[in-house]
């Protein structure tokens, strides 16, 4: 923390000068974004996720994920709009940089939706019913679940353009 309010004292870009030195020697560069950084309250004590869980994952407990049971998870959830745009302002912010692709970290500190309150309701309106008197692995379920990240995708899509997703 204090390097990097040190490099804002002096108008240092950590990211640009990364980006730019990776390409002075004839490499591309890549970002990453971890789709889901957030930290369980109870992993390792307080610390952990009351310094690396960023203010809108406090600010925002209603957009957690939802277990099938009801009770919230720790993940902030895909199906909540707020949720994608403010993950697509992470993308364009990394786009305005001199990047040459853009690595989506899906791998980490999932998942991404569940029986959150949107996907219930799109789950209702089509087909009627409640999903978690379902299996996990009912077709009808997982085509509504998927389509959070599918929207998010294109999204990205449509910020990055051709030009570093291929």
């Amino acid at each position: 923390a204090q390097v990097l309010a040190e490099y804002a004292r002096k108008g240092i870009d950590p990211l640009k000068v990364v980006a730019d030195k990776v390409h002075d020697v004839g490499l591309q560069f890549h970002a990453s974004i971890r789709m889901n950084p957030d930290y369980n309250p109870t992993w390792m004590g307080e610390w952990m996720p009351n310094n690396y869980n960023d203010s809108f994952y406090h600010e925002h407990p209603h957009l957690r994920i939802q277990k099938k049971d009801g009770t919230p998870d720790w993940h902030i959830s895909y199906p909540y709009e707020e949720m994608r745009q403010r993950k697509l302002l992470l993308v364009e912010e990394l786009c305005a940089y001199p990047i040459d692709g853009l690595n989506l970290d899906f791998l980490c500190h999932s998942p991404f939706v569940g029986y959150d309150p949107p996907l219930l309701e799109r789950f209702r309106q089509r087909h009627g019913g409640d999903p978690r008197q379902l299996s996990d692995d009912d077709h009808h379920w997982l085509a509504v679940l998927s389509e959070p990240m599918t929207e998010y995708l294109r999204g990205v899509r449509r910020i990055a353009g051709k030009r570093i997703i291929s």
